[in-house]
């Protein structure tokens, strides 16, 4: 058993919340390799690591948590890591035995307010209901250091309003767009730069494709184009 650092039981988890740390403990020793072994998994690890690279702090002594961090995908990035699924920080303390890890609940973050210069968070929000996204927000703001920054992935609302998309459960329920996010955020966040992620429809591309259309779909998403990408990335930066 690794050492990661159970700093939270998760006794007062709600039953949406539940439901997620189950389904990843049960996918975790299979998640690396079925999710990201395969040209649509490295297509869409490749940009994210690229805007995530360009938007977290350049310094060294910057401290950086990744907010649902899974088996440790950006880990290398980052200075601390916290999920809920004891399953996942399993991996991830394998793959990273000097980062610290927590195993807690997003809505109750068992860190000191004011102690990280930048959080991010991805492929989390989705799974949660508005009203928990909003909790997990509050945290993260608390936890920030003033000026602070948050970057986070969300589907896009205009994205899958155009091609009609109902979600079956909570799993990839919730999307948002770039105005909707402004009026969450304001008063709290500056929106300070937003990106997409997969504007093309990868799966519909053959695999030996991919890899050439990639560089292409970067440059797009970053144009008006992003708000019909199938992920928005967003950088928040906290109000002083």
């Amino acid at each position: 058993m690794s050492d990661f650092n159970i700093t939270n039981p998760l006794a007062n988890i709600d039953t949406e919340e539940q439901s997620i740390q189950s389904y990843y403990d049960s996918i975790a020793a299979d998640y690396d390799r079925s999710r990201f072994a395969n040209t649509y998994g490295r297509y869409i690890d490749d940009q994210e690591r690229k805007i995530l690279k360009r938007w977290l702090p350049r310094s060294s002594d910057s401290s950086v948590l990744d907010l649902a961090c899974g088996t440790g995908r950006f880990l290398d990035l980052a200075t601390a890591g916290l999920d809920a699924s004891a399953n996942m920080l399993e991996i991830a303390s394998q793959k990273y035995p000097d980062v610290s890890l927590i195993q807690a609940s997003a809505c109750e973050i068992p860190l000191p307010s004011a102690s990280y210069d930048a959080i991010f968070s991805l492929h989390f929000f989705m799974h949660l209901n508005p009203a928990k996204v909003a909790t997990i927000l509050d945290e993260c703001h608390r936890i920030l250091r003033p000026g602070g920054m948050l970057i986070f992935d969300i589907p896009s609302a205009l994205r899958r309003n155009l091609v009609r998309y109902r979600a079956e459960d909570w799993h990839g329920a919730t999307a948002l767009s770039i105005p909707q996010i402004r009026e969450a955020t304001q008063g709290k966040w500056e929106l300070q730069a937003s990106s997409g992620v997969m504007l093309f429809p990868v799966h519909r591309i053959p695999t030996t494709y991919r890899d050439r259309v990639r560089s292409l779909d970067d440059f797009l998403c970053q144009t008006w184009l992003k708000n019909i990408a199938s992920y928005l990335f967003i950088q928040l930066i906290k109000y002083d």
